[in-house]
């Protein structure tokens, strides 16, 4: 058995997936976690999410420009 990863560019190429799923052609599997992380990365992850969900964090404006500003200096 082989596995691929499908991206489906069209609505109806997926309704065609689904008969050849119904049909036992192939089996279609959603895959929730496609990247393994480890625990320290999940943790780092959900800081990350908490310190934007409060407001702590810059925009991208505010960070190129400061290193505008700090690559000037140099």
């Amino acid at each position: 058995m082989e596995t691929f990863q499908i991206k489906i560019l069209n609505p109806k190429a997926k309704g065609l997936l689904t008969q050849l799923a119904d049909q036992k052609f192939i089996r279609i599997e959603e895959e929730k976690n496609l990247f393994g992380l480890t625990t320290g990365q999940k943790k780092s992850i959900e800081i990350s999410r908490k310190q934007v969900k409060d407001g702590k964090f810059k925009s991208h404006k505010t960070v190129v420009s400061n290193l505008k500003k700090w690559l000037k200096d140099k």
